[in-house]
Formats: C-alpha cells, sequence, structure tokens
C-alpha cells in the first residue's frame, strides 16, 4: 500500500494486527503511532488492511483446518476418518477430499466439474456418476441426508 512515496511494509500491517489481538504493549504501540505519522502514513488505511489481512487469514486456517465439526460428530480430513454419534467411521481419500470441498463452499452450489477438477485433475476421465457414488456414500456413513443437497443438474450443496 502506497501513500505518496512512503511504502507501508510488513512489520507496520504485522504490529496493526498485534494491536488487534492486544498482543503489543502500550510502549511498542507508541513507537508503532509515532513513526506511523512521521512517515505521514494514513493510520485508517493501515488499520483497514490490517483487518482486512487478519479476516482473509482467519477464514484461511478456517478453510484449512483439519478438523470438521458438525452436529452428528466431527471429520478427520488428514486420517480420512470421522466419529458419527460415537462411532467411527472410514471415509476414504475421495470421500474426504469432496467433503472438504462442499466444507470450504458451505452454502454454495459445488458443481459437478469443479468436483472432477479439484478432487481427480483437470485430465481425469472419470464420470459425474463416479462423484455421485462417492456423495451417496459420504451421506450414508455421516449421517448428512438432510444437510447435503443434490441440485439436479448441476452438483451438490452443504447447508
Amino acid at each position: 500500500m502506497v501513500k505518496g512515496n512512503t511504502m507501508i511494509n510488513e512489520n507496520y500491517l504485522e504490529n496493526i494486527s498485534k494491536i488487534r489481538s492486544k498482543d503489543l504493549d502500550i510502549d511498542e504501540m507508541e513507537n508503532l503511532l509515532v513513526e506511523i505519522f512521521q512517515h505521514g502514513i494514513d493510520l485508517s488505511r493501515v488499520y483497514c488492511e490490517a483487518v482486512k489481512r487478519s479476516k482473509e487469514d482467519e477464514e484461511i486456517r478456517r478453510i484449512n483446518n483439519s478438523i470438521w465439526e458438525y452436529e452428528k460428530g466431527y471429520v478427520d480430513f488428514i486420517s480420512c476418518r470421522a466419529k458419527v454419534n460415537n462411532l467411527d467411521v472410514e471415509l476414504g481419500y475421495i470421500g474426504a477430499r469432496i467433503l472438504k470441498v462442499l466444507v470450504k463452499h458451505k452454502g454454495d452450489t459445488v458443481d459437478r466439474r469443479m468436483l472432477l477438477d479439484q478432487i481427480w485433475g483437470n485430465d481425469a476421465d472419470i464420470s459425474y456418476r463416479t462423484i455421485d457414488a462417492h456423495v451417496c456414500k459420504l451421506k450414508k456413513r455421516l449421517l448428512l441426508d438432510d444437510s447435503i443437497i443434490c441440485i439436479r443438474s448441476i452438483g451438490y450443496k452443504l447447508k
């Protein structure tokens, strides 16, 4: 971010994030503010950029989280296993990957082509029925019949 010829470096953004999370003591905060004002940097722009990055980081952490919890249990995407109503359930690698994409796009319709591309890659010679079979198994194993909705001729949506 630039104002005039002054570049806002990553250190400012990290320190503003620390202020928001209360990890910066009062002396460090004062030094940061003095430095910002000495360089003529618009503090509100720095703060807005830090808030934006903080929200993006939080969303990335949420998506990359290896555990997804829901009302009937949880899914561990790394081990491809789940605990549903206190029973251990094996998802398989493909099932776990499909579910992770649906969780990442929760509330949105994920088309079958996107699932094919993200799970098997662009060059895969896999039919849409393969995805349907995997999703059907997921719904049964995780008791998600009401949560994973088939959008006819398009794909799936996780509510």
